[in-house]
């Protein structure tokens, strides 16, 4: 069983997959792979694991597996993975976002992340904590930022 999606919603989404073999063996080789690959392609940008409320990440494991199981034509097969390979392109890009099952977008992993912290050198190090001190500019923009 895969970690977004399992052998039901598959065949939920496409329902002529039930005829394509054993629920076990796709539960247990296409669905892993086909989720390790949309993580593959998708970790640069975004943290992974997703949550398992991501319906983003469940719509396109459900695609990649299909596209795995290879039941379709090749004019079919090229259409959605063609559809498939394009919505990565505009997530990746930042041209479409993902959502969780209660509408809270996911924010990509490439955006630059704020920290009160940024620009100061680190508090704490690897040798004995008595030497750890703060960055004493950090400490003149905390006064300065009292003072203001």
């Amino acid at each position: 069983m895969g970690r977004y999606v399992d052998w039901a919603f598959v065949v939920s989404k496409y329902p002529r997959t039930e005829r394509s073999g054993p629920a076990e063996e796709i539960n247990s080789f296409y669905i892993p792979y086909a989720e390790a690959e949309l993580e593959g392609r998708l970790g640069p940008y975004f943290t992974t694991p997703f949550s398992d409320n991501n319906v983003t990440v469940k719509e396109l494991a459900a695609d990649l597996t299909y596209l795995r199981l290879g039941l379709m034509k090749d004019a079919d097969h090229a259409r959605i993975k063609g559809e498939v390979d394009a919505r990565i392109k505009r997530l990746i890009g930042g041209d479409e976002a993902m959502a969780t099952i209660d509408g809270t977008i996911v924010q990509a992993g490439g955006e630059v992340v704020w920290s009160d912290t940024q620009g100061y050198h680190p508090i704490f190090g690897v040798d004995d904590p008595l030497g750890w001190s703060v960055d004493s500019s950090r400490l003149q923009d905390l006064e300065d930022d009292r003072d203001g």
